[in-house]
Formats: structure tokens, C-alpha cells, sequence
């Protein structure tokens, strides 16, 4: 996973956005295929980076489980409203004035095609975690 960090790095630095990696080095494997896993990743933190202009923090955080892997997104970014968040995976749905809005929907559609799942905790202001929760691979 560290290995394509590398591309929201540099994203992130000439925004004046840290990003941070915690518990990436080995979550523990899962059921996915590596450059699926990866685009649903970084349109997540591609989505944080957005969602603060005047700079902040993104964390990729990974944590293993008995059964299952657990990756979390986290922006301390301008937060998605509340009457939005029920919205957020309908293809179609954006409040980006460039965002076609297939973006969480395509993500939803990829980790629920793996027998994962996603959930999202929001507070305006402050910022806005995204959870995938993983099967681990067999073996």
C-alpha cells in the first residue's frame, strides 16, 4: 500500500496537506484483487485532498482483524452536511461542480463485489472518515 502513497504525497504537499500512513505496512491480507483495491483507495483520498483547499490532514490508517481487514480514509476537511450523507453513493450524485458523481458509487460497487463493505461518519466543519471493511484472504 505504501508503495502507491507516493502519488497522493506529492498531491497532498502543494496543497499544504499532510499525509499521514498508520498501520499499512501489513493489515493482513485480503480477498481483492491489488489495482481494484487501489483505485477505490485513491478515489477516497483523492476525495479527502478535495475536500480541504485551505490545507489540513489525511490519514490512510489500516488495522487487522480475526476475520477481516479494516482501511480508514479520515480528512479534517469541510465534512459532507448531513442531509447529504444518505446520498453520497448514488451514481449520479455530486455536489463538486467538475464531479460527474460516480466516484463513491463506483467504490461502494467494487467493495461490495468483494463481500467488503463501507461506511462513512461525517461532521460538518471538522472533517469526514471513510471505513472499508475487508475479507481476509484465505490462507
Amino acid at each position: 500500500m505504501q508503495a502507491w502513497s507516493a502519488e497522493i504525497e506529492a498531491q497532498a504537499a502543494a496543497r499544504s496537506i499532510t499525509f499521514q500512513l498508520e498501520g499499512v505496512e501489513n493489515p493482513g491480507r485480503v480477498a481483492f484483487h491489488a489495482g481494484t483495491l487501489r483505485r477505490a483507495v485513491l478515489n477516497l483520498l483523492q476525495n479527502a485532498l478535495e475536500a480541504m483547499p485551505q490545507g489540513g490532514t489525511v490519514t490512510l490508517e489500516g488495522q487487522g482483524m480475526a476475520t477481516h481487514v479494516q482501511l480508514q480514509v479520515r480528512d479534517t476537511g469541510s465534512g459532507i452536511p448531513a442531509a447529504d450523507l444518505a446520498q453520497i453513493f448514488e451514481p449520479l450524485y455530486t455536489t463538486k461542480p467538475e464531479g460527474t458523481g460516480l466516484g463513491l458509487y463506483i467504490v461502494q460497487e467494487i467493495v461490495t463485489a468483494h463481500e467488503g463493505q463501507i461506511t462513512v461518519e461525517s461532521v460538518e466543519g471538522q472533517g469526514t472518515t471513510f471505513t472499508l471493511t475487508l475479507p481476509r484472504a484465505e490462507g
